[in-house]
């Protein structure tokens, strides 16, 4: 729910919203587990514009609650209920400067954890110029950490220092970037990874597994990711790449799922039929997957390069979409256990999905 009002010195807008989520896990090893989590949000923000500077103020109010509950040998029982209230406000300050969008802005409160306040900064940068866009940033991101935690583990606060800065040039038919992000987090939250979030979420599944749930990192973790991307249009022919690359430090207990490295390239061809009615794409894509490191035995897996296909119809409002993954039909190891088995899971060969789109506007 949101109102607003335009006045000659500001602009008031006023929200409040109420979310909810519901996840379930039973079956195989896995005893029944539900977890509901719901929260409200209220929030004001005031702001002033004109032509060479904004300044803006918000206040925002959040309560969060999660309830797990799950199935004992006497029966439903709760084994986390428990919510967290943040309180904050920011003010920002933009001003143009050099033919660029100059913005500073600072926020303060208590993010969720109980006796505890603290504040975040924002410094950034933005020209355009013809063609050329130039972004450069800094800042602080706060992420509380308070329920869905190790047996051990007590709240905590994740802290993250990060700068960005970016550059993109657009043109007729031609569009390429480069974005380079930096920063330090203390206090990282990690968890050992399964395919599914629900799975990550829950506490102790069974004996002789690694730890379930969120803890802190012991020491801080440095990264830096690099960001390519380019895309090319001639005709009805769009050849695209992107590509990516990390740096990260290695957490003493937790080891480096995410690949180090990727890179994507596509090759799309767009047709019409019936006059423009029937829309035909036909899309190839090859994506590059760097080494990860298995959390079954500590192994590092090899990268590895895959394949796929896509057909889609446009028809008015309805879009028929026909996807092939994995051409090679390939299955390829995953870094997390498979409990029907106590080895490294193995991931799918070639899949076909179909899938059909109405957009409805109101």
């Amino acid at each position: 729910m949101t109102y607003r009002w335009h006045g000659e010195l500001a602009d008031v807008r006023i929200a409040a919203s109420r979310g909810y989520d519901h996840r379930e896990s039973f079956g195989y090893l896995l005893y029944y587990s539900r977890r509901d989590a719901d929260a409200s949000v209220a929030s004001t923000t005031v702001e002033h514009r004109t032509e060479q500077t904004a300044l803006g103020l918000r206040l925002e109010w959040r309560r969060s609650h999660i309830v797990r509950t799950s199935l004992f040998a006497e029966g439903l029982a709760p084994e986390f209920d428990d919510h967290a209230i943040s309180r904050w406000a920011a003010a920002r300050f933009e001003r143009r400067i050099a033919g660029g969008w100059a913005s500073a802005s600072v926020g303060g409160g208590n993010p969720g954890i109980p006796d505890h306040w603290d504040w975040a900064p924002e410094v950034s940068y933005r020209f355009v110029a013809l063609t050329l866009t130039a972004r450069v940033g800094f800042e602080r991101v706060l992420e509380p950490v308070w329920s869905d935690l190790a047996s051990f583990q007590s709240p905590f606060l994740q802290s993250t220092w990060a700068g960005v800065m970016e550059l993109r040039v657009a043109r007729t038919s031609t569009h390429a970037g480069v974005t380079t992000l930096v920063g330090s987090t203390t206090d990282r939250a990690i968890v050992y990874r399964h395919p599914l979030d629900e799975l990550w979420l829950r506490p102790f599944t069974r004996e002789g597994e690694p730890v379930r749930g969120f803890r802190a990192d012991t020491k801080r973790y440095d990264f830096r990711a690099d960001h390519a991307r380019r895309r090319l249009g001639v005709a009805t022919v769009r050849p695209r790449g992107r590509g990516s690359r990390s740096r990260a430090r290695r957490a003493p207990i937790s080891l480096n799922v995410d690949p180090p490295f990727g890179a994507r390239g596509i090759g799309e061809v767009r047709m019409s039929a019936f006059k423009g009615d029937l829309g035909i794409i036909v899309r190839g894509e090859v994506d590059a997957v760097g080494p990860q490191e298995s959390q079954v035995g500590s192994h590092e897996i090899t990268a590895f390069v895959t394949s796929g296909a896509s057909l889609a119809f446009t028809l008015a409002d309805a879009i028929f979409t026909l996807r092939i993954k994995n051409l090679e039909d390939k299955p390829r190891p995953q870094p997390w256990l498979d409990w029907s088995t106590d080895t490294e899971a193995l991931g799918p060969g070639r899949e076909v999905r179909l899938g059909f789109t109405l957009r409805l506007f109101n």
